[in-house]
C-alpha cells in the first residue's frame, strides 16, 4: 500500500520528498522495535500504511506499564532526535537546505502527531500506561 502512495509521489513529481517521509516513518517505527526487543517484547511485524506505519508488538507489554512507556516514547524520541540532527549538520552542504528543511518538518510533525493521547498513538499508549498506573 505504501508503495502505491510513492508511485503517486512520482507522479506528482516528490517522489524524493516520498521517499524522505517513507524513511521516516520507517525509522520511527524501527525505533520501536529496537526499544521492544531491548526490553525482551516479542515483535511480529511493521506494517507501512499510506499514512503511517504499524508495529505489531507482542500483547505482554499492556501488562507492564513501565515497558509500554518506553517503547510507545521511542518512536517520537527517534523523530525528535532526527531532526536535531538534521538542524545540527544544516548547512554544512550534505543535502539541498529545501529538503533538510523537509526532513525536520516531517520529524517534529510526526513526534507531535504521535504524542497525542489517544489510540492507537504513542502517547494514546503512553496515557493507557499511565492510567494502569494510576487505577490499576
Amino acid at each position: 500500500m505504501f508503495l502505491a502512495l510513492l508511485g503517486l509521489f512520482f507522479v506528482a513529481g516528490l517522489l524524493v520528498k516520498g521517499l524522505i517521509v517513507f524513511a521516516i516513518v520507517l525509522l520511527h517505527e524501527l525505533a520501536h522495535v529496537a526499544v521492544a526487543m531491548r526490553l525482551g517484547i516479542s515483535v511480529s511485524d511493521i506494517e507501512l500504511l499510506p499514512f503511517g506505519g504499524v508495529c505489531r508488538i507482542g500483547g505482554e507489554i499492556v501488562l507492564d506499564p513501565s515497558r509500554e512507556v518506553l517503547v510507545a516514547a521511542a518512536g517520537p524520541a527517534a523523530n525528535l532526535l532526527l531532526a536535531g540532527l538534521a538542524t545540527a549538520l544544516k548547512g554544512h552542504g550534505l543535502w539541498d537546505d529545501q529538503l533538510n528543511a523537509f526532513f525536520i518538518q516531517c520529524n517534529l510533525l510526526l513526534a507531535a502527531f504521535n504524542l497525542l493521547p489517544a489510540l492507537p498513538l504513542d502517547g494514546g499508549r503512553v496515557f493507557r500506561a499511565y492510567l494502569a498506573r494510576r487505577i490499576g
